[in-house]
């Protein structure tokens, strides 16, 4: 019904799809700026799922590692 004007258009068979084709979903929709469209049956709201169950990529988290100081280099940098 909406492949012509959505960027991005599925139907969630299972709730533990949900997550996963949610972040997919978001995704399209930014990189390519247009509706993104998910269809979810209306007896999904009664479902739980496993939170930890799918890796998305907004739920990874990067560990800025700072660079070992060199003392001389930046005694040189003040003068």
């Amino acid at each position: 019904m909406y492949n012509g004007i959505a960027v991005y258009n599925k139907r969630v068979a299972y709730a533990e799809q949900l997550p996963k084709v949610i972040d997919e979903a978001c995704r399209a929709a930014v990189s390519k700026k247009g509706p993104a469209v998910v269809e979810i049956p209306v007896n999904f709201g009664f479902q739980e799922i496993d939170e930890n169950s799918y890796y998305g990529s907004g739920s990874y988290e990067r560990h800025f590692i700072a660079p070992a100081l060199n003392e001389v280099e930046i005694d040189k940098a003040v003068e």
